[in-house]
């Protein structure tokens, strides 16, 4: 089966337009909702017994890359950042976003993201932007309802030359509360803790091109227990990436 995670498609041209700005973001758009994830093969027991690998797909996706808070878009975000003008040298600078979704909107989600960013220079030449956020997402659709609290660090570096992409290390932990509304409905309280230092972001059209995101999760689901895993989400371009659990052989495309 290759089925995959539509992980609502707006999200890139979203950001385009709203990250732009130096005042409050406060975006309208209509997410879509997201389908049970489906793995491409099942030559193998699931991961562990206390939560379903479908499930665990759909939180890691959620947090990492749904939210507006989250990971992707502070990696895309951040490029953006160091490709405005002018970029002040070892300046501290902070930015307050927030936004949600229309009144009436399936999905319905709100956020609030704030950074606190220093671009440094080589002289008076930038080479590297370091930046620190913390949001809060909270995210609703027939299939899925979260809140999740975000916080991590993106450093951007490789300016030059032009051909060449940006290359990104990250690190960033997620605390969720989601209901997932299977029947009977599964309550998860969960934490994401993951980490790169090769994701590479094209210039002028700020895609990921490549790279792996490492990633802990751990936490409780009622019913089931507590479950302990670790995995690979890896990019492939063109706004898709494929998750992967240690100990299984299931790999799990998305896109978004």
């Amino acid at each position: 089966m290759k089925a995959t995670l539509q992980v609502k498609r707006n999200l890139q041209r979203v950001l385009s337009v709203c990250l732009l700005t130096l005042t409050a973001w406060s975006c309208k758009d209509k997410f879509q909702s997201v389908p049970s994830p489906n793995p491409v093969s099942d030559s193998k027991a699931p991961i562990t017994s206390k939560i379903k690998d479908t499930d665990a797909v759909r939180i890691v996706s959620n947090d990492v890359i749904n939210n507006n808070s989250g990971l992707i878009n502070q990696i895309i975000a951040s490029v953006k950042k160091v490709s405005e003008s002018p970029r002040p040298c070892e300046v501290p600078q902070k930015l307050s976003l927030s936004g949600g979704s229309a009144a009436g909107a399936v999905p319905t989600y709100g956020y609030k993201i704030d950074w606190n960013y220093v671009m440094h220079c080589s002289g008076q030449v930038p080479n590297q932007m370091v930046l620190r956020f913390k949001g809060n997402t909270n995210y609703d659709d027939p299939e899925l309802k979260s809140n999740t609290v975000d916080m991590g660090l993106v450093q951007v570096a490789r300016f030059t030359p032009v051909k060449d992409p940006f290359l990104v290390y990250t690190t960033d932990t997620l605390d969720s509360k989601s209901t997932i509304k299977t029947t009977p409905a599964v309550n998860v309280t969960s934490r994401i803790i993951a980490s790169s230092t090769n994701i590479r972001v094209a210039k002028g059209n700020y895609a990921i091109t490549s790279g792996a995101l490492n990633f802990k999760l751990t936490g409780t689901a009622v019913p089931g227990g507590q479950f302990n895993i670790t995995g690979t989400l890896t990019f492939k371009g063109n706004q898709t990436a494929v998750i992967k659990f240690n100990g299984s052989d299931l790999t799990y495309p998305i896109k978004w």
